[in-house]
């Protein structure tokens, strides 16, 4: 929650709320979907993901790519894209000649 984010009591009221079992349950039966509550109830299909996910302590957000790559590459371009300071081709066209300059960086 944003520290100056409005009424963010009453948002936090909201999560709370929705955060219980009978709504988190609802999650998973009515919208067959996995809750945000670790150990939370899981639809049959999907249970062997929610076991996995819960016995992983930490994941890399994604494996096998540069730390750098983000920061130097991809969040620059998207960030232009997501404040509408660029067009869906801009971003495409940004990400091809920065990210082909980067990996030709790494060793």
């Amino acid at each position: 929650m944003p520290q100056a984010a409005k009424n963010s009591d009453a948002a936090k009221d909201f999560i709370a709320f929705f955060s219980t079992p009978k709504y988190e349950g609802a999650i998973a039966t009515d919208a067959g979907n996995l809750t945000a509550i670790k150990d939370g109830p899981a639809p049959t299909n999907l249970e062997s993901v929610q076991t996995l996910l819960n016995n992983v302590p930490t994941r890399t957000v994604f494996d096998g790519v540069s730390g750098e790559y983000f920061a130097k590459v991809f969040d620059p371009a998207f960030g232009d894209l997501w404040l509408g300071k660029s067009t869906p081709a801009q971003f495409l066209s940004t990400l091809e000649g920065t990210q082909a300059q980067f990996w030709e960086t790494q060793p």
